[in-house]
């Protein structure tokens, strides 16, 4: 199975905010969704809150059963849709009890590693176990003896031999370390690796920790200060600079690559210049698309990268208004415009923090889909513009988008 592991405003941390959140899903609309699986990731059903007649809506694929809430798929073709339910976990309550193979959570989770006994049995340190509700810890609410009831036999206390702790650690995203990741982390990382380590006869079996990050700049530092060991970094420094192992260089002529443009506009507002290159790289796109059809699509959708919500505040503005008017004079302009032509630029949104968790699954979605040059009424319909902040550098993978303005 596979388990994450974060905050109450994420996903739920209980049985019963899961219930409550299951409830509050079937009556109001527009109610943050805390399961987070919208599709099966067997066979791509469907799955979340759907719009149901009379108002309201029906979560799909979350069903309510024994005072807990699994995720099912509704095909009934799926393997999945005939078991106890898929095996993803999303509620804290569920991961202790099942410890899933691989768990993915925020580092601020450890910090409940002091007050809360049941993060034990993610560390394999449980020695009960009952077989309706999983491993047991001291202080469970579930003691694992239940009489039959509703087609359930009856069950009692399974001992169990100690199991394996976690083998690897993986810390993604290393060169935040300048964030909350340096300032805490290191305090429990030190608990971590211990609780991890097991014995085999007198030997001491501590776990494996990948650290990926973007830069490996002062490495053997700061994985000292965080880890307390040695750094091996991978790939090594090779003898080609052409070849990292991770990427090779190549002609430009044998490969298409990137262009990089600098444009520097002494005497004109930042503003006024970005409108005129939006508008620029938006009609020009336009005109590829017509002439090469499908593939000009990654060119469809223009991403605006910016490093404040202040500044990308004021121009999500000008790309609703400005832009988009200037957009659509290209044509009837009295000067020859050659290359560029009318669009209409009204598909404009953003990627940053100020969208909840319940809409960006739905967001990286939509940027996915391919442009056309009809949509049918009520279609989900391609972005003209996404402005992001650096939200889109950390796990944004959207292969379509070939096209970006970096402000400043």
């Amino acid at each position: 199975g596979i388990g994450i592991w974060l905050g109450g405003s994420s996903t739920p941390n209980t049985w019963k905010q899961a219930l409550d959140n299951l409830r509050a899903l079937r009556r109001r609309p527009h109610e943050q969704n805390l399961f987070l699986l919208l599709r099966c990731p067997w066979c791509g059903a469907q799955m979340g809150p759907q719009p149901k007649k009379g108002g309201g809506q029906e979560p799909i694929g979350y069903e309510e059963a024994a005072g807990r809430v699994v995720l099912r798929c509704i095909d009934g073709e799926c393997k999945y849709s005939r078991r106890a339910g898929l095996p993803v976990h999303v509620v804290d309550d569920d991961i202790y009890e099942a410890r899933p193979s691989i768990v993915i959570g925020t580092v601020d989770k450890f910090a409940m590693m002091a007050w809360r006994g049941q993060t034990r049995t993610l560390f394999g340190a449980a020695t009960s176990e009952c077989p309706r509700h999983g491993l047991l810890w001291p202080g469970s609410p579930c003691q694992g003896n239940h009489k039959a009831e509703r087609g359930k036999p009856a069950t009692r206390v399974k001992v169990i031999s100690p199991l394996r702790p976690p083998d690897l650690i993986i810390q993604d995203e290393f060169h935040l370390i300048s964030g909350p990741l340096g300032t805490m982390v290191g305090v429990y990382e030190t608990a971590v690796d211990e609780l991890s380590t097991w014995t085999l006869g007198d030997k001491k079996v501590r776990p494996k920790v990948i650290a990926s990050t973007a830069t490996v700049r002062k490495a053997e530092e700061q994985v000292n200060n965080v880890f307390l060991r040695q750094v091996a970094i991978f790939p090594p420094h090779g003898l080609d600079v052409e070849d990292n192992f991770f990427s090779v260089q190549r002609s430009t002529e044998d490969r298409p690559g990137r262009l990089y443009l600098g444009i520097c506009s002494p005497g004109s507002s930042r503003p006024a210049v970005l409108i005129r290159v939006y508008v620029a790289l938006l009609t020009a796109a336009k005109t590829l698309f017509q002439d090469f059809g499908a593939a000009a699509d990654p060119y469809m959708t223009l991403v605006g990268y910016f490093n404040s919500l202040r500044e990308l505040g004021g121009m999500r503005r000008l790309a609703e208004d400005d832009v988009q008017t200037r957009a659509y004079r290209v044509e009837m302009s009295d000067v020859s415009r050659p290359g560029l032509t009318q669009r209409s630029v009204n598909q404009v949104d953003e990627l940053t923090s100020r969208v909840t968790s319940k809409e960006i699954p739905q967001k990286l979605d939509r940027l996915e889909l391919p442009f056309k040059e009809k949509w049918e009424s009520g279609e989900a319909r391609a972005y003209d513009i996404v402005l992001a902040t650096n939200m889109l550098s950390v796990g944004v993978d959207v292969n379509r988008l070939g096209l970006m303005v970096v402000n400043g």
